[in-house]
């Protein structure tokens, strides 16, 4: 039993104690503190200026290149920045520019007074959503590229890890600095931070990818190489890709209904703003590392197909859990329980979902094809937007109880479940051959 478990320490070591896992975390960290930034903590600043919830709700509208990304990641693929590229190459020098920029833009944010120019915060919120975006197609190529297939599930894994340090650098420990201080202040301090996914991308070596080798400079043939090629090739490689981008917009559609509610709900059920901070932060920054962590790990021991499965149910049925509080109303133990359980079986699913998405990927066209199958799993937020306060709203909607809310985002979440039996998945089951331990 001893040797067994000192074999599975030395296995995790290995898989995550390398740099290439150190890179993946830390360009992460710079995926993940944009937006939350902008469209979760900022909202904060623009209540205190006075801008209306309806605007305020609005205002997340800025957020819509994230779903269309689709539509320029061809450029991150076929398009060479002349000044970096024979320094960097084609990944780390997109990295490179989009980091620069998004940090010059988060630092110009917090010299904005939204009640003078209000506009003004609306354009940068935009460019930031645009940046971020390439940014993201830059990263999820290069993660996709720097691992082996079986390697996918941890490098997942450490993505989340990295992604969510960087929701906790933009929205606790920016209220806190602007608290103390003041948004400027805030602001600028995020902005430095950007510093570790800049040495990230500096430090990393560039994956190699095969070469796409044009004839002539001819715009006709660019886009037919690397616009019309990479959705041509996904789609003749998979002859089930209806069923793939479908699976994509509703493996994760539970969730996403559930998350836009939660904090009206915290609200309904009596937890005052410190007991909802305490908890859903602390432990739910806890819980998620943990289970990306372990569906990092339990990917690569069990492959792809019954991690989507096992982790598909387990998140799908802690959204029940929420019912459960509802029931039983203001409870600070039972909704520590519910955290736990939601963001660790959360992070599993997006850990088995992130894997089966890179295993999809031709290397030709990474930073294309991974940005179509993630649009259409960021389309699966922007559905549940209106509906989720319809369905509960007792003036404007259908006044459903929280109880049947829950239930109803439990529900919702079966068909993608059920898609997994027909997705004809190419397993990536892997165990590593470590010999005896002593």
């Amino acid at each position: 039993m001893l040797n067994k478990a000192k074999k599975t320490v030395l296995e995790l070591y290995n898989l995550y104690f390398n740099k290439n896992m150190f890179v993946i975390a830390a360009l992460g960290y710079g995926s993940g503190l944009p937006f939350s930034l902008v469209f979760i903590t900022y909202t904060f600043k623009l209540a205190e200026s006075g801008l209306n919830l309806r605007d305020i709700g609005l205002f997340g509208l800025a957020g819509l290149p994230f779903a269309i990304k689709f539509i320029w990641s061809p450029l991150v693929d076929g398009m060479k920045i002349k000044f970096l590229h024979n320094i960097l190459g084609q990944r780390r020098s997109w990295l490179l520019v989009s980091q620069l920029i998004i940090a010059c833009l988060i630092a110009r944010l917090g010299f904005v007074d939204p009640q003078a120019n209000i506009m003004g915060v609306v354009y940068i919120a935009i460019a930031m959503s645009f940046v971020s975006a390439t940014y993201d197609i830059a990263y999820d190529a290069i993660r996709v590229e720097l691992l082996s297939e079986d390697k996918q599930g941890p490098g997942a894994g450490m993505s989340i890890l990295g992604y969510r340090i960087g929701m906790l650098v933009s929205t606790g420990v920016a209220l806190i600095i602007a608290d103390q201080y003041s948004w400027k202040t805030a602001f600028i301090t995020v902005a430095l931070t950007f510093v570790l996914p800049i040495a990230a991308t500096l430090l990393s070596s560039e994956p190699h990818r095969p070469e796409i080798n044009l004839d002539k400079r001819s715009l006709m043939k660019w886009l037919a190489k690397y616009v019309v090629e990479p959705f041509a090739q996904f789609i003749k490689k998979h002859d089930n890709w209806v069923l793939i981008i479908l699976f994509a917009v509703l493996y994760k559609l539970g969730d996403a209904l559930l998350s836009k509610m939660l904090n009206p709900f915290y609200q309904q059920m009596g937890f005052s703003k410190t007991e909802v901070a305490e908890i859903t932060k602390f432990f739910g920054f806890l819980m998620t590392i943990v289970g990306g962590m372990i569906g990092g790990w339990a990917i690569y021991k069990i492959g792809v197909v019954k991690s989507l499965v096992w982790f598909g149910i387990l998140q799908t049925l802690s959204n029940l859990t929420y019912a459960w509080l509802a029931m039983v109303g203001h409870s600070l133990p039972v909704l520590t329980v519910v955290i736990i359980a939601e963001n660790m079986t959360a992070a599993m699913g997006t850990a088995a979902f992130v894997a089966y998405f890179s295993s999809l990927c031709d290397r030709k066209y990474t930073a294309t094809q991974y940005a179509l199958l993630t649009s259409f799993m960021s389309l699966g937020r922007w559905v549940t937007n209106a509906p989720s306060g319809y369905l509960v709203d007792p003036v404007h909607g259908l006044g459903l109880s929280w109880e049947w809310f829950f239930v109803i985002s439990t529900v919702i979440a079966i068909p993608g479940l059920v898609l997994i039996k027909f997705l004809k998945i190419k397993d990536t089951k892997t165990v590593l051959n470590l010999g005896d331990v002593d």
